[in-house]
């Protein structure tokens, strides 16, 4: 297989912006036709096809792929994303909580006045993404 090429990515996102497509919409586009999260790992052959989903060309998969991003977006709305999750993790992987639930439960409430993770809106993540890298910057500092 050949992996997808660094012109490919660039049109990909270029007819993504012409379109009106946020990131996501376009992570969801790839997510939808390949089942990756990302582009690194795609094939050319599924680089065409994003480009016609985004373009249009194949207009059956663009209906099915308007459709999909527009359910999403509604049953998402304003809650926190899947990649804020991640990188929620990933901080307090880097901290040494990860394992101590409570103690991540803590925090939110304390920072967010949420009893759970994913309960947290799209703002209240950034504002603990923001804090977590505080901490772990102080807790480096203090090494």
């Amino acid at each position: 297989m050949q992996k997808i090429t660094q012109a490919q990515r660039r049109k990909m996102w270029v007819v993504a912006k012409e379109n009106g497509l946020s990131e996501q919409d376009v992570r969801d586009i790839i997510f939808a036709a390949t089942g990756q999260t990302s582009t690194a790992n795609i094939s050319i052959q599924d680089g065409k096809n994003i480009i016609d989903r985004i373009t249009g060309k194949n207009t059956q998969q663009k209906e099915f792929v308007d459709y999909h991003i527009k359910a999403d977006k509604e049953r998402r709305g304003n809650k926190i994303t899947t990649r804020q999750i991640w990188r929620i993790n990933q901080l307090l992987q880097q901290l040494g909580w990860f394992d101590d639930q409570k103690r991540i439960e803590g925090f939110i409430k304390k920072y967010a006045n949420v009893d759970k993770l994913h309960w947290l809106t799209k703002h209240q993540a950034i504002n603990i993404i923001d804090g977590l890298k505080t901490m772990l910057k102080r807790q480096q500092k203090a090494v």
